[in-house]
């Protein structure tokens, strides 16, 4: 039997329910290798991907990923004990693949289950670069969005009940907007965004990447480019951290 274990000081182990909880309403259940978590969300819609390998470097399914986010709370504000991760894993017995969570005083044990079984599934980096073809020689924008921007993104698409902006390309310039359902309210949240080249269309933005918590601005990325059927899209990324953890999430959009 194969045991690897990962200690959190109470900070770490903060930051790290704080990535777990981006996922809580976006995805059912959550896949990590080797301390890397990317997959799509349950719409489809988007993939996510976050990077905290420099403090776990386990593989952990967490199915039922919300359920499982209200008992990990438990040990919050529960003293200064470290939290330990323990993955145990013999391939000849089901009965071994678990893994524990404790602080010293108690302890989570989760039986894994089948790869199979996760709606969630982890997407390999290849797998994810052949979806997003994200050449350099097709980016057109390349733009920091303001935290307070961001925020007003996210209120006013909850406010709208709108899961989506547009960008609207306008030569050299570009701007956000967003409207409700029925014209009568319309959102101008940035304009005079400068593009790298002279672009006349709008493209749909997922409103996810705003809404997700994240502590810094977002870095938005748009590369437009041919698909083999002929369709043009443009495809995004959005980049931010929790603390100083990397998130990225990509989407695309057929171009109006």
């Amino acid at each position: 039997m194969n045991s690897d274990m990962t200690i959190l000081t109470k900070n770490q182990f903060l930051v790290f329910l704080r990535v777990l909880n981006i996922f809580k309403d976006i995805c059912k259940d959550v896949d990590m290798r080797g301390g890397v978590i990317r997959q799509r969300t349950n719409s489809r819609h988007c993939t996510i991907e976050v990077d905290l390998s420099e403090m776990i470097k386990q593989d952990l399914p967490f199915v039922k990923i919300k359920e499982k986010l209200e008992l990990f709370n438990c040990f919050v504000g529960q003293g200064e004990n470290n939290i330990e991760i323990q993955r145990n894993l013999d391939e000849n017995m089901l009965s071994e693949n678990f893994y524990v969570i404790s602080d010293g005083l108690s302890k989570f044990i989760f039986k894994t289950i089948s790869l199979n079984f996760i709606e969630n599934v982890f997407m390999s980096e290849e797998e994810k670069n052949n979806i997003f073809i994200l050449d350099d020689n097709n980016l057109i924008l390349d733009f920091e969005i303001p935290k307070n921007i961001c925020d007003r993104i996210k209120t006013t698409c909850k406010v709208f009940d709108v899961n989506s902006v547009t960008i609207i390309f306008e030569e050299e310039n570009a701007k956000i907007i967003t409207k409700t359902e029925n014209t009568e309210q319309t959102a101008i949240f940035i304009k005079n965004i400068p593009t790298l080249r002279p672009c006349n269309f709008n493209a749909s933005l997922s409103s996810l990447p705003f809404i997700l918590d994240h502590d810094d601005l977002i870095r938005l990325k748009i590369y437009k480019t041919t698909q083999e059927s002929g369709n043009e899209i443009s495809l995004h990324k959005f980049e931010t951290k929790i603390s100083d953890i990397n998130i990225s999430t990509y989407s695309m959009s057929y171009i109006l």
